[in-house]
């Protein structure tokens, strides 16, 4: 592990300890986000992807920041919340940009390894707990929110760091193969059924993706078998678990709490709208804004309202309605648009890696604040800049400018 693995292996630590130490959370974010930002210019300038230049691009980013910027002033909302919003904002911004000021000394393949070393100590922390949680008896509900560490939301993520380091480097193969695997028995441990859909999503691709190698090589086919016996073996075992059903079982109300809040959350939301206005529907009620939630129920601090929804889309419609919610669909697609415009083969692991990082982020944002948790939004930041990954034109950017022609 180099200085720079270790500097963002570092940085992804603080984004899991600072909640701890720091109330509320998201000041300890914002403080973490702003040293960094201090840092990258004081020891390297400001980066060229920092410069704007004008362009029809930047006028149109102008005015949506002014309107942005003028529906929030209207509303007025309280100066927690709105800060709460900017950092998720300049989460992005942090993960999308600041890192690439090292770009060309291999930052992307370091974003990687720095992932795959924060998901091993993650994944290892997540089983610890999850065996103390076993072993005191604690239910579903409390042993994701008591027991299991807070960025075990992020192994997904070091799943797909490590399958992809695999493939950029086949000597470390086999010791990422154990780190993916790692981080699937966290996931296991952990009883998130939003993470571990989306890792069999991915393991489904990436068994599609090397059928060749899996089934009609003699050492793929062992591979397989010997997973599959595993999974016979120790699945009926999981099952047969209390706190395993009570995660399986699906339901509304006491039956499921988390299925109930999240369906209570969406009636919440359509009914704001519903009492809102036209323009209120078209650019949401501006950065701050909460949910008033249902006359007799409250959040786990007793608060009336709720700042975010567990599905990200709603949040982004109750901040910037509608015509946020599109702009936001418009980049993912643009940007989806111009990775794979890009047909550089030794970048291609590196946008292949940041297009899932991208979709899990995605699938993570219907149910587990996938596009709004400031630590996830950092992680969706470095997805979008894995996908733009184009090695020519970094080399040749970085190339010695030819020398003058004696007369």
């Amino acid at each position: 592990m180099n200085k720079r693995v270790l500097t963002f292996a570092l940085f992804f630590a603080a984004l899991m300890i600072s909640p701890r130490l720091v109330e509320p959370a998201y000041y300890g974010f914002l403080v973490a986000f702003v040293a960094l930002l201090l840092v990258q210019s004081e020891w390297h300038g400001i980066p060229m992807q920092l410069r704007v230049g004008v362009s029809l691009r930047t006028l149109f980013y102008a005015l949506v920041t002014l309107l942005i910027a003028g529906v929030t002033l209207s509303h007025g909302p309280a100066l927690r919340d709105l800060l709460r919003d900017l950092g998720a904002m300049f989460a992005f911004f942090v993960g999308r940009h600041l890192f690439v000021a090292y770009r060309g000394k291999d930052l992307q393949t370091e974003a990687l390894e720095a992932l795959s070393a924060m998901g091993v100590m993650v994944s290892i922390a997540t089983i610890i707990a999850a065996l103390v949680a076993f072993a005191a008896g604690a239910s579903a509900y409390i042993w994701r929110g008591e027991y299991v560490p807070f960025a075990h939301q992020w192994i997904p993520f070091a799943l797909i760091a490590n399958i992809y380091l695999a493939e950029i480097d086949p000597a470390t193969a086999r010791k990422r193969i154990l780190y993916a695997m790692l981080c699937f028995c966290a996931t296991v441990a952990s009883l998130s059924r939003t993470d571990l859909l989306l890792e069999i999503v991915f393991g489904l691709a990436m068994l599609y993706r090397f059928r060749r190698e899996l089934l009609l090589r003699f050492a793929g086919l062992l591979k397989i078998g010997t997973a599959l016996a595993v999974l016979a073996l120790f699945a009926p075992l999981l099952l047969q678990l209390d706190v395993v059903q009570s995660r399986i079982a699906r339901g509304v109300g006491e039956g499921d709490q988390s299925v109930g809040w999240r369906l209570m959350e969406h009636i919440a939301l359509y009914d704001h709208f519903v009492r809102g206005t036209t323009a209120e529907t078209l650019f949401g009620f501006g950065l701050g804004a909460r949910v008033p939630l249902p006359p007799g129920i409250v959040d786990f601090n007793n608060n009336t309202s709720i700042p975010t929804l567990h599905d990200s889309f709603g949040t982004i419609a109750l901040k910037c309605g509608a015509f946020g919610v599109l702009l936001v669909i418009g980049y993912i697609v643009a940007t989806w648009r111009r990775s794979q415009a890009f047909k550089d083969a030794p970048g291609a692991p590196l946008r292949s890696a940041g297009r899932w990082i991208v979709l899990i982020c995605l699938g993570k944002a219907l149910t587990l604040h996938g596009l709004t948790e400031w630590s996830q939004v950092v992680i969706f930041g470095i997805g979008c800049m894995l996908m733009l990954t184009n090695t020519r034109i970094e080399q040749s950017a970085q190339a010695p400018a030819p020398a003058a022609l004696s007369p």
